[in-house]
């Protein structure tokens, strides 16, 4: 168990070199969503979450099917 919120945050998810992207990005919404403290998740997050850019979790958002996504001043939060 961690032993604060900090070090969830911290640590980065590590993929296997034939995980499909936009399919773990859209686990880690789904089970990011249902946390009670943070139902969304910004592309920020996704990008910390597993060490990639921006724009990349950006895309991999974009391309997850079943998420929805809203523009929130100059972030997006997905859910």
């Amino acid at each position: 168990m961690k032993e604060s919120l900090q070090e969830e945050i911290e640590e980065n998810t590590e993929l296997p070199e034939d995980a499909d992207l936009s399919e773990e990005v859209k686990k880690f919404v789904r089970r990011e969503r249902n946390k009670v403290y943070n139902p969304g998740i910004s592309t920020e997050e996704v990008a910390t979450e597993f060490g990639i850019s921006m724009e990349t979790a950006h895309d991999a958002l974009d391309e997850s099917p079943h998420l929805d996504s809203k523009e929130v001043g100059d972030q997006h939060i997905w859910w």
